[in-house]
């Protein structure tokens, strides 16, 4: 027979493990990819402080975890991530619209074709024939659709890699969005009527009842944090307005 102090202390211990399952299902994990200035290893880019300062508020547990570009899509894909930086029209696209869903932008980006500053911009399509270009993988994602190049695009692992190359003459053009590229712009040429893709940069996430209730919180302090400034003093000259 199980004694009075015996059996409360079997509840006791039922009550903590769920308590702890819970504890444990509760935690977001959230893939980091690799983007220039906004998506950094040390946790410094301007999103990660935009979330951060938008996050003080709120008592989500939150697992951050950095990736290389492509591969913090991969971890999102095969469900070893809850949510992830970035690519929602991507996985929109792929996985369907009932699948996803996202939070209030951190920000807004443009993709262009940059030269260097002392060659001429790229207008158009049919301007790229004979030259060789160059983006981070990963990102073909976003302009794979409006782009026409017959030719290889030869695959870098950054943006600092591609403008090497660019520097060195071995490519002609660089595949880029901006604001990423924002550090390297005096060194560029662009066509600011030819975007290959415009887009929003947001929390993406698997469309379940903890992260639908986890992005409705974030949304609002996001949005929050944008109207009163916080967006244009963390990013400085990094920021691109837009309204959404």
């Amino acid at each position: 027979m199980i004694s009075r102090s015996h059996a409360r202390w079997i509840c006791l211990s039922v009550l903590l493990m769920s308590f702890g399952g819970l504890k444990a299902e509760a935690e977001i994990h959230l893939a980091v990819p690799s983007i220039t200035t906004l998506l950094q290893a040390d946790g410094e880019g301007i999103y990660q402080r935009m979330f951060a300062r938008a996050m003080a508020s709120l008592h989500y547990p939150v697992n951050q975890e950095f990736y290389p570009y492509k591969r913090a899509l991969v971890q999102f894909r095969a469900g070893q991530a809850d949510c992830v930086y970035s690519f929602t029209d991507v996985l929109t696209k792929e996985l369907g619209a009932d699948a996803v869903i996202a939070s209030y932008p951190l920000g807004h980006f443009r993709y262009f074709l940059f030269s260097r500053a002392d060659r001429p911009p790229v207008r158009s399509n049919e301007e790229l024939e004979g030259l060789r270009l160059g983006a981070v993988i990963g990102h073909e994602s976003y302009y794979g659709e409006v782009l026409r190049y017959p030719g290889e695009i030869l695959e870098v692992n950054s943006d600092r890699q591609a403008m090497e190359l660019l520097r060195q003459g071995r490519i002609d053009v660089a595949i880029a969005a901006l604001p990423d590229i924002q550090p390297y712009l005096d060194e560029l040429a662009y066509a600011e009527e030819f975007p290959l893709y415009i887009g929003y940069d947001r929390i993406t996430c698997h469309n379940t009842p903890q992260n639908r209730v986890f992005l409705d919180d974030l949304s609002a302090e996001l949005k929050k944090l944008k109207e009163e400034g916080g967006y244009r003093e963390l990013a400085g000259d990094y920021f691109l307005d837009f309204n959404f």
